[in-house]
């Protein structure tokens, strides 16, 4: 879905309060919002922070909705998972099959000194192009590297 950049500088400039509604009111509402405004956002990835860091997301798409309109991507399984890491406080954090690094960049957001994003299957482009933003690979927090792991 290509849109007008008239279009879509108006979704990004009612998109706070379109997040707001979402996040707030009840299902009904915040599916009929959702269902008008997606149209106008079309298919550019877009930041949304995920604590300290962003990353870039498609709004149309299941991960990239959710952070986007809801501000969280499986809600109870990030709230486990957050626990865990304030529980464990682990020195070394390696998510295998990083996908979009939704985890990672959690970890490294909770303080996780070393952490290792492994993912088999490349993303559409390169990891440095946008998935993980730069500051975040070039301090050390998070280790990034193109290359797959095989038993070939």
């Amino acid at each position: 879905m290509i849109q007008s950049p008239l279009m879509q500088r108006f979704a990004g400039a009612i998109a706070p309060p379109v997040r707001w509604v979402t996040r707030r009111a009840p299902s009904a509402v915040s599916k009929i919002v959702l269902h008008l405004h997606r149209p106008l956002v079309g298919d550019d990835e877009v930041p949304v922070p995920i604590g300290a860091f962003q990353i870039l997301v498609n709004p149309q798409d299941n991960f990239g909705g959710s952070l986007y309109y809801r501000g969280s991507y499986e809600p109870e399984e990030t709230q486990c998972f957050t626990g865990l890491l304030q529980e464990v406080k682990p020195s070394v954090f390696i998510d295998i099959g990083a996908n979009f690094g939704y985890y990672t960049l959690l970890a490294a957001d909770r303080g996780v000194p070393r952490v290792v994003a492994v993912e088999a299957s490349p993303p559409p482009e390169p990891v440095s192009a946008g998935a993980l933003p730069g500051e975040i690979v070039s301090d050390g927090a998070v280790w990034v590297d193109g290359a797959s792991c095989t038993d070939q």
